[in-house]
């Protein structure tokens, strides 16, 4: 006889970590960009739009000239679901990496870092378990996202 977890079931929980997959999401992005406009933060709303844009167009390229198959293979007949069923590199992770770097270095609290941090691996982990993407998938956007926000504030400040 298998043993239950009192707590809460393997269906339920991958339920609940499904929906940490918004944080990495492109609407959760422009969302989090145009609330830092509206409260005042004029250089943060400009590093995110930025980012915002670089991640798009890098997504892009790549997608299109390196097609991946998830791990969980998608179909696909248009271009854009073409882009969309591409499994490298996340751009769920590479948006949560992006917002996360970003806020973390506009507001450099232990607080804040904690927070951004364990949202990035909760998305991470949340790609990986619901088999959109192989590691090295997340591990390659992670690494975009670093190198974006390096560019990105260097050049705008």
């Amino acid at each position: 006889m298998a043993r239950r977890n009192p707590f809460m079931s393997k269906k339920l929980a991958g339920k609940l970590l499904d929906d940490f997959s918004l944080f990495g999401s492109m609407p959760f992005y422009v969302i989090v960009t145009l609330v830092t406009y509206f409260a005042g933060n004029r250089l943060l709303f400009e590093r995110l739009a930025y980012g915002f844009l670089l991640s798009f167009i890098v997504i892009v390229t790549i997608k299109h000239f390196h097609y991946k198959d998830r791990p969980q293979k998608e179909e696909f007949t248009m271009f854009m679901e073409r882009i969309a069923a591409s499994s490298f590199p996340s751009t769920h992770s590479l948006g949560v990496t992006g917002i996360g770097l970003l806020i973390s270095i506009s507001y450099p609290y232990p607080w804040v870092i904690a927070l951004a941090s364990a949202l990035c691996l909760l998305v991470y982990i949340q790609r990986y378990v619901s088999k959109k993407h192989f590691v090295i998938d997340i591990v390659a956007s992670i690494a975009i996202a670093i190198a974006e926000t390096v560019l990105i504030v260097k050049v705008v400040g």
